[in-house]
């Protein structure tokens, strides 16, 4: 097994406090292919989508209304509303650029995707795949039938579900991620890492092993709930010694929605990142 794909093993089953869990040995090729398939087939096929929220977080005074609206592999907006105050903030995301406004005190991040980083060209489409909740493969895209040769499925030992484990492309090292299903084969968790630490062993998927030295530096975790409403994700990122918690709540998507407008940067104040944060 890949070390890297061992690590995001360790790092999920800590997540569930229960390594038992999980199951040996990986599903063979004929079986993960199949279960792949079934996945991708249970994914509408889009090319406007949008969904109505509500997100609370201890970076955020109160919690705001949020209205997402995609077009697929193009652009991506995602709207923040305020009691009283209206919109207050607005995130875009298009292939060769993102920016963050700050309505409230007019000011803006805004970076070219390349210079970010190495995984800048599929960053959009692996976002948008994350917001439909959504499985994907960075360098590969949405989960599906082109994707079978880049993930590795692992069975849970219970309940039907599995642990789908993204290959890490060469340019994005010590970097590990991947997903663990319900029943319904939907996102239950999402996990995410990036670390420079490393395993004497490789850890065990019954028991995290001693030599585990994997020591995230920035890390992230969203648990996935259903309801006929749409979903519940509680997420939490912990780097630099803090750990930050969030709640969203998001509605069933529309397919070919109603978009708005890209947002005026006219009178607004360009900014650092941790800047057009503070609210």
């Amino acid at each position: 097994m890949n070390r890297l794909i061992s690590i995001l093993v360790a790092l999920l089953a800590i997540v569930y406090a229960a390594s038992p869990l999980y199951a040996q040995e990986e599903l063979g090729r004929k079986a993960e292919k199949k279960l792949i398939e079934h996945i991708a087939d249970s994914y509408t096929d889009w090319h406007h989508a949008s969904w109505n929220g509500k997100l609370s977080s201890d970076l955020l005074p109160v919690s705001v209304t949020v209205k997402v609206c995609m077009e697929k592999g193009r652009l991506t907006m995602v709207s923040l509303r305020a009691p009283l105050f209206g919109e207050v903030a607005r995130v875009e995301l298009d292939p060769d650029s993102i920016v963050v406004a700050n309505k409230m005190k007019h000011t803006f991040y805004s970076r070219r995707l390349s210079e970010i980083s190495a995984m800048a060209p599929d960053l959009t489409e692996d976002v948008q795949a994350l917001l439909l909740g959504r499985m994907f493969a960075i360098g590969c895209g949405e989960l599906g039938k082109s994707c079978a040769d880049a993930v590795t499925v692992f069975p849970m030992q219970s309940d039907s579900c599995y642990m789908v484990v993204p290959e890490v492309p060469d340019y994005l090292p010590q970097t590990v991620y991947g997903f663990a299903t319900d029943a319904a084969l939907r996102i239950s968790t999402f996990a995410a890492a990036y670390g420079r630490g490393e395993a004497d062993t490789e850890p065990s998927l019954d028991e995290v092993d001693p030599g585990f030295t994997y020591q995230p530096e920035v890390q992230l975790q969203a648990e996935v709930t259903y309801n006929s409403k749409g979903a519940i994700a509680r997420l939490e990122a912990a780097g630099r010694g803090r750990t930050y918690t969030a709640t969203l709540t998001a509605s069933q998507p529309e397919w070919d929605g109603k978009s708005f407008d890209r947002i005026d940067l006219s009178g607004y104040r360009r900014v650092s990142f941790r800047d057009v944060m503070r609210m």
